[in-house]
């Protein structure tokens, strides 16, 4: 099975990053400037997002790990650090 790349805004460095599903921590990824524009394109939802980012750092067997937990406002401050500019 193919693992989905999510890209997000580090909530300490506010730097855009990569997150691999279903694998724990985080790649940096200076060469994506606009991580929504990344992620449309790949066809992940904000709430994926979020659900990725979360699992990257605290495991993938949480409920903070699935989409469906997400509202599209806090999917929005976890994956992006905010609503859309």
């Amino acid at each position: 099975m193919n693992q989905r790349l999510f890209a997000a805004v580090s909530n300490t460095t506010g730097e855009t990053i990569l997150v691999k599903e279903r694998e724990t921590g985080f790649w940096p990824a200076p060469l994506i400037s606009d991580p929504r524009a990344f992620n449309t394109r790949k066809g992940h939802t904000v709430q994926e997002v979020a659900a990725a980012y979360v699992g990257s750092m605290f495991g993938w067997r949480i409920p903070g790990a699935m989409p469906e937990v997400y509202t599209v406002e806090e999917a929005e401050a976890i994956a992006y650090g905010g609503p859309p500019r």
